[in-house]
């Protein structure tokens, strides 16, 4: 059985999704656009780049999850980056992408 100090993590994250998906001024707009193209082209850019983002950048480890080789896994980073404008250098849009991703994927 799990304590508070042991589930704090995921309950912050899950409140901060919950105000994102309550709140939908503070959404990012690239997101959406990048999680659109997805749906029309069929594609799997969002969760591509979420991977490499749950894998904090080691594009070896996020492949393993897809079932994937590494090169194709940077080739959809690239191509989410080209089509939504994501600057992932920038640690703070980073985060901000992280968080906006978990709460697109989750919701649909």
């Amino acid at each position: 059985m799990g304590t508070i100090a042991n589930l704090r993590a995921e309950i912050l994250l899950s409140e901060l999704l919950s105000l994102l998906e309550a709140n939908a001024q503070l959404r990012d707009p690239v997101i959406t656009a990048l999680v659109e193209h997805d749906r029309t082209y069929g594609t799997e850019l969002a969760r591509s780049l979420l991977a490499c983002l749950d894998a904090m950048g080691d594009v070896r480890a996020a492949a393993t999850e897809p079932h994937i080789h590494p090169n194709t896994l940077r080739y959809q980073i690239r191509r989410a980056r080209a089509v939504s404008g994501i600057n992932l250098a920038d640690r703070v849009e980073r985060l901000v992408c992280h968080l906006q991703l978990l709460l697109a994927l989750r919701a649909g």
